[in-house]
């Protein structure tokens, strides 16, 4: 009976802390983090609109759109955690290059609906009727599509589906799998041990979300992405590793290219390089394509 006791508890202990690491990997942006630099688009006397993506009569998208009066449109794709105020001054940069830049919240994130992050299981869907509202309401030449980190990660795998409607696709700091990179992560935070954690937060998420953290395979999506595609690393990224935006960049399907930034970070690449250089490689790329 002794052995059954401490057998049960250890269960329960397992399931309460695999349920801990889940939520942190699917729980929706928590409004109370650390503010943006600037937290709406009139601070910096942007012209814009506010539109609201209705992806089903009971679930809607929030985003902005940066009209710059050209045929050629860029869908700009915010990472975890964030929402659309930290990337106005991408937004700004774009737009003032002459790019109009649609900039959504994810689901689960910032101003839009959702309960939880899925990484792609219903993602995928919201962007493809994002781009075809844009298709409707905002006729365009050319589509691009910028993602970062885990803007990347659902831009892949949406942009696959529906990729004779872009040009060209840059994709910075990309995980190849899922199931890989929280595998990573968790040792990374709690040490190797943490690896029997791993079944039990994938169950969990599986529970909550109804997908299975395997599912999410963005190696797999790049290599069929047979576009013009940029993939951009931090040298020192500690978030994502530079191997895992590496080997994406080495199975994706050509024309690709990658740009490694030494010394940066996951969060400071455009700093590292420079806004002005940064943001203007990257609008080189797309403009060409």
């Amino acid at each position: 009976m002794f052995y059954i006791i401490i057998f049960g508890v250890l269960l329960i202990a397992y399931a309460i802390f695999s349920l801990v690491i889940a939520l942190k990997i699917i729980k929706p942006q928590d409004k109370n983090q650390k503010p943006p630099a600037y937290k709406h688009p009139s601070e910096l006397n942007l012209i814009y609109e506010e539109i609201s993506l209705q992806i089903n009569p009971n679930f809607q998208l929030e985003a902005w759109y940066f009209p710059a009066n050209s045929n050629h449109t860029l869908l700009l794709l915010h990472g975890i955690h964030l929402s659309k105020p930290y990337l106005i001054p991408f937004a700004k940069a774009f737009q003032n290059m002459g790019v109009n830049v649609l900039l959504p919240d994810h689901r689960a994130h910032g101003d839009s609906d959702g309960k939880w992050i899925t990484y792609g299981k219903n993602e995928i869907q919201d962007i493809i009727q994002t781009v075809e509202w844009l298709e409707k309401n905002k006729p365009f030449q050319k589509l691009s599509m910028f993602g970062i980190s885990y803007g990347s990660i659902i831009g892949s795998q949406a942009g696959l589906k529906i990729k004779e409607k872009f040009n060209a696709f840059v994709f910075q700091s990309p995980y190849t799998n899922l199931d890989l990179i929280i595998r990573w992560t968790v040792t990374k935070q709690l040490g190797n041990w943490s690896k029997i954690m791993i079944p039990g937060v994938r169950l969990w998420v599986k529970l909550l979300t109804g997908f299975w953290l395997n599912q999410v395979d963005v190696i797999g999506a790049c290599s069929h992405l047979d576009k013009p595609t940029l993939f951009i690393a931090a040298e020192k990224d500690e978030v994502c590793p530079t191997y895992e935006t590496v080997k994406c960049h080495e199975a994706s399907a050509k024309p690709s290219e990658i740009w490694i930034v030494k010394d940066a970070k996951h969060n400071n690449i455009h700093k590292v390089v420079g806004e002005e250089a940064y943001f203007k490689r990257i609008y080189d790329f797309i403009i060409k394509n």
